[in-house]
């Protein structure tokens, strides 16, 4: 759940920037400063409803006796049940976070002719600066700032750049540096393309009498378009051709 929730606040702060940097253009794009708002608005929103999630699914798991203890104890002092402190802390979460301007600013952005391209940035630009003062407050409360949180804002405010094309580059870039680190400990010579400093370790691997089988020696001409297309075109490989990469480099690395 904090996964999902670090995945929703990452893209919320990755749209932000890329709503500040719309308005920084010659010419406001609304439509892109549309999409992008209804990006934030949904991720908004999946935040309050993955916290209901989370409450309603700790509530479950307390054991009948002592939830009806804790029911008790809530009546006697506060005079009103568990379920509307609950639902009355979810209420503040939610306008705490929530701007309020937020459908205005749709409005404005869906009306053109009733409100300038001018009017419309001045909205955005203040629509901005409260939604990130909102998101510091709970990044600091909730302690969110992790990669996770960082690899999300930057898939959100890069969206070429996919959560599987992240994965793949890992992969990829880890295998070059296993393979030239291996290299090196035999005191081999470094080639400029990968492909041949691969194929130098699967040598060495054989005089070594470390059995290479033929997928492994032989690697298929898939997996050399693939990595180029990843690194050097930043393409984004399907869900096929990532689990070839993971496997294979997950099987490569185990083995050095």
């Amino acid at each position: 759940m904090r996964d999902r929730i670090l995945v929703e606040f990452g893209e919320i702060k990755g749209n932000l920037r890329k709503l500040w940097n719309l308005t920084k253009t010659e010419k406001l794009d609304r439509s892109e400063c549309l999409n992008t708002v209804h990006e934030i608005d949904k991720s908004l929103h999946n935040v309050i409803a993955l916290f209901r999630t989370s409450i309603a699914k700790r509530l479950a798991e307390i054991e009948p006796e002592r939830l009806m203890l804790v029911e008790t104890i809530t009546r006697t002092f506060s005079r009103t049940s568990l379920t509307n402190i609950l639902n009355e802390g979810l209420s503040g979460i939610e306008r705490s976070l929530l701007p309020t301007d937020l459908p205005w600013l749709i409005s404005k952005l869906e009306n053109p002719q009733t409100y300038s391209d001018k009017d419309v940035n001045s909205s955005i630009i203040n629509f901005c600066k409260d939604l990130e003062g909102k998101m510091i407050t709970f990044e600091t409360e909730l302690d969110i700032k992790d990669e996770l949180f960082l690899l999300a804002e930057f898939t959100s405010l890069f969206p070429a750049f996919t959560p599987n094309w992240i994965v793949a580059a890992v992969y990829l870039t880890a295998m070059e540096i296993v393979v030239k680190k291996e290299l090196k400990k035999r005191n081999k010579e470094l080639k400029d393309k990968f492909k041949e400093n691969f194929q130098t370790l699967l040598s060495c691997l054989k005089e070594e009498g470390v059995k290479i089988t033929e997928l492994e020696k032989l690697l298929p001409s898939i997996f050399w378009n693939i990595r180029n297309k990843v690194i050097h075109e930043g393409y984004s490989p399907k869900d096929e051709e990532l689990k070839t990469i993971e496997e294979y480099i997950s099987r490569l690395i185990e083995r050095l």
